[in-house]
């Protein structure tokens, strides 16, 4: 079982341009610890399946490698022993172009749409760490205590900009995510114009440095909102107001189920997947939009959901 992240890394600075800079040509790194479980031991006492607290697991699955569970009970904790959801069988139902609902009980949209800040963001940065192909050549930053700033240059708010994940891959890869508890906190955040401001300049200081980078939302919460109209979901009311402000200057999105979903894919098939395979080409797609545990959303005339590439 993994019960911290170890790759939070420690920096002199918090400018993202820094961080860059080391990544380029000193990756002599120190490092921090983050618990797996968020926040702060919220179901782990032990590492063992069997300690694992049943009341507060929200089913998140970062914990477990492949060798400590098959199985995923009806409240979504993992376990040893046999049951009706097998993870190898319930990897088969992801990504393939319909509606998904991963969970029984709803627990980690409950808990991911608590907080932006101690939940949503750290969940984030740790799936993509152990989605990774190598987790062991990542460096993370995020809240709730360290997030990186970056000047905007935004005449109308001279406020240094601050990025709520962001996860290096080697020497290749920057992905920064902007990270909201559910789709109502983003429709109702102050800062919901601010996409072209921070991609910008992200895009602009990762290339200097030689880095290809890519920006995102990253959306916790309930996940039903973000399936598009011609999709098997069931309608949703705030799904008009989504898509109506994601089509606005080519903005991406990713769940926090979608990224579950992922590790379920990870942990039950045999064959490996990770981040740095797929979403480089999707994300820097005009067509694709956003991942869905249901599948990839993309534009056409309209908003569909389709087959990702990696089933």
């Amino acid at each position: 079982m993994r019960i911290c992240c170890d790759r939070i890394v420690k920096l002199k600075s918090n400018k993202f341009e820094y961080f860059l800079s080391k990544l380029r040509n000193d990756k002599n790194f120190d490092f921090d610890l983050l618990e797996v479980c968020v926040p702060n031991g919220y179901a782990i006492s032990k590492p063992s399946i069997d300690d694992i607290d049943e009341n507060k697991c929200t089913g998140c699955l970062l914990c477990l490698n492949k060798s400590d569970a098959k199985f995923i009970k009806e409240n979504d904790s993992p376990s040893y022993k046999d049951s009706n959801r097998d993870l190898e069988n319930i990897s088969n139902q992801f990504f393939l172009g319909n509606y998904n609902d991963f969970s029984f009980s709803d627990k980690l949209k409950r808990h991911s749409k608590k907080s932006e800040t101690t939940i949503t963001n750290p969940l984030g940065g740790m799936y993509f760490w152990v989605l990774s192909e190598d987790p062991n050549d990542i460096y993370l930053r995020t809240s709730p205590n360290w997030e990186l700033s970056i000047d905007t240059t935004y005449p109308l708010d001279e406020r240094e900009g601050h990025l709520d994940i962001v996860i290096a891959s080697g020497s290749n890869f920057i992905f920064v995510l902007e990270g909201k508890s559910s789709v109502r906190s983003l429709l109702d955040s102050e800062g919901r114009e601010q996409w072209s401001r921070y991609k910008d300049n992200i895009l602009r200081k990762a290339n200097e440095y030689g880095f290809n980078a890519f920006f995102s939302y990253l959306i916790g919460g309930e996940e039903l909102p973000l399936y598009p109209q011609n999709s098997s979901a069931p309608h949703h009311n705030e799904r008009n107001e989504f898509y109506d402000f994601i089509s606005k200057d080519d903005k991406k999105f990713i769940s926090i189920e979608a990224l579950r979903a992922l590790r379920a894919f990870q942990l039950g098939r045999k064959n490996s997947f990770s981040w740095e395979k797929y979403f480089p080409s999707l994300f820097k797609s005009k067509r694709i939009k956003g991942i869905l545990s249901g599948g990839i959303v993309y534009k056409r005339e309209n908003y569909e959901l389709g087959k990702a590439p990696w089933v």
